[in-house]
């Protein structure tokens, strides 16, 4: 018997003696259960859109539709070499998805990331999750920049006063 991997029941089998005269025997107690585990993970998540805001960057994602899934990871790095790979960036949320049907899932996952700094380059990655700890190939690599309206600190002024040098000729 051949079974793919995406399978995910038990399965039980029974068998029988045949001789060269297509004789059958009786058939067998049934044999221990197969239970084939599922062992391909999610597919990647694909950016559809990144808005750059106010000390903020939102990240928007296609919802994945595997029944078995059961989180997304987004991860960030300050740098383009440490994007290169997951284990290099910083696990900034784990956005659950919830039980139930996957056709009742939003098509679009939304996540705000409020720890932005102004002006500073981020770089995005994010991975699906399933049930059984699979975890998909990371989403290619999105730049995103927030912006800082917020305006600079008041100088402290300090008092002036005049210093009178003695002048010799």
């Amino acid at each position: 018997d051949t079974l793919d991997g995406y399978t995910t029941n038990r399965y039980f089998y029974r068998s029988a003696y045949v001789d060269g005269a297509n004789n059958r025997s009786t058939l067998s107690i049934s044999s221990p259960p197969v239970w084939l585990p599922n062992v391909i993970p999610p597919r990647s998540p694909v950016f559809t859109k990144v808005l750059g805001g106010d000390r903020q960057i939102t990240l928007k994602w296609a919802s994945n539709r595997e029944p078995d899934l059961s989180e997304y990871r987004m991860y960030r790095a300050d740098s383009e070499s440490a994007a290169r790979d997951i284990r290099l960036m910083t696990l900034m949320h784990t956005e659950v998805v919830p039980a139930g049907d996957p056709a009742a899932r939003p098509a679009e996952v939304v996540w705000t990331d409020t720890s932005a700094l102004g002006f500073l380059t981020c770089y995005f990655r994010v991975v699906a999750v399933s049930d059984s700890d699979y975890i998909s190939a990371p989403s290619r690599v999105i730049v995103a920049r927030a912006y800082d309206q917020s305006p600079p600190e008041p100088s402290i002024w300090q008092t002036a006063e005049w210093v009178k040098l003695d002048q010799t000729g």
